[in-house]
């Protein structure tokens, strides 16, 4: 085949996708401001739905676009051409989740993380896939748990009801709620959020994003936290106990480092019992309990899965034992 007509088939093909997708959302009211700026913007419509793998769109309702003016005082387009790009790409998951993906198992306990299109290094400098146990090219967002005492078949229920809900964790510690409606278009499935989706930021500011500026202070004591902020994939366990009381700089930099694993490491697919290797070169055990409770040692996971630009954040109920012996 020429490739002028390979180029045009590939045209005619993203043309097609969108305007199934354009057409997909159109049924639904509450989602016509998306469509309108589709439709007036088509070079957003053609690189959101550029690939041949199925997708899920997480399109942003009216009242994202209203909210989001309301805020800012101006409008999404405002943000100019390229962070637009960023944000739609955020939105689009590489993967097909419905309703039925977010019950039982794992994943109506811990949630679920899933890979987005956003590859763009400032927001996604997670480092080489094989150093995570999420294997994604592009940053993830974190869906928590939508089915809690509910069966595969009461949740799909509820979607068809229009009454099933969850959250959708995203950078600097922000979050909407998604609407799951298992729209369906040719390129794969459309769920509804309530606000656009918040882009990375690095690890000590989204620290501070989520009432952490205890830790980041002593980061900055040690001289750290360009450090941490350079890791191209990180874990940060960030208790919320202050751990710079009563310690020396020396001990500090022990202390911070036995809360850093290398690699983003997600409790939503851990095994109980599974093991990281510190920084400080010190064992840290994973425990998982029947409700889906994630330990750290003795420290309990209070809020999981933050994303970061180049990691992921942890918030522990309590710092580490520090009585742990390194490893030899």
């Amino acid at each position: 085949m020429k490739l002028p007509s390979l180029l045009l088939l590939t045209a005619l093909f993203r043309l097609a996708r969108s305007q199934s997708f354009i057409d997909a959302i159109s049924a639904f009211p509450q989602l016509s401001s998306f469509a309108s700026f589709l439709n007036n913007n088509t070079t957003y419509a053609a690189t959101l739905l550029n690939v041949t793998r199925s997708q899920t769109i997480l399109v942003p309702s009216n009242s994202a676009f209203t909210e989001y003016r309301n805020v800012t005082g101006h409008s999404i387009e405002s943000l100019g051409p390229d962070t637009v790009q960023r944000i739609l790409q955020y939105h689009t998951l590489n993967a097909t989740l419905k309703s039925g993906d977010l019950a039982g198992g794992a994943a109506a306990q811990r949630g679920v993380v899933v890979g987005t299109q956003l590859v763009d290094k400032r927001y996604n400098d997670r480092g080489k896939w094989g150093n995570s146990n999420i294997k994604s090219p592009g940053q993830v967002v974190y869906i928590s748990p939508a089915s809690a005492g509910k069966t595969r078949r009461s949740l799909e229920l509820a979607t068809r009801q229009g009454s099933a809900t969850t959250t959708v964790g995203t950078g600097a510690g922000s979050s909407t709620t998604m609407n799951i409606i298992d729209g369906v278009w040719d390129g794969g499935i459309f769920q509804i959020v309530d606000h656009f989706l918040t882009l990375p930021t690095n690890c000590t500011d989204t620290m501070d994003d989520i009432g952490l500026k205890y830790l980041t202070t002593a980061l900055n004591v040690v001289n750290e936290t360009d450090e941490w902020n350079s890791f191209q994939g990180v874990t940060c366990l960030a208790p919320t106990t202050d751990i710079a009381q009563g310690t020396d700089a020396s001990s500090l930099t022990t202390v911070l480092s036995s809360h850093t694993i290398r690699g983003p490491q997600y409790t939503t697919v851990m095994q109980d019992g599974q093991t990281f290797l510190s920084d400080a070169n010190t064992t840290i055990t994973v425990k998982i309990e029947k409700d889906g409770t994630v330990w750290f040692n003795d420290a309990k996971v209070v809020r999981g899965n933050v994303v970061a630009n180049n990691g992921v954040i942890h918030v522990l109920d309590k710092h580490l034992d520090l009585d742990l012996q390194a490893n030899e």
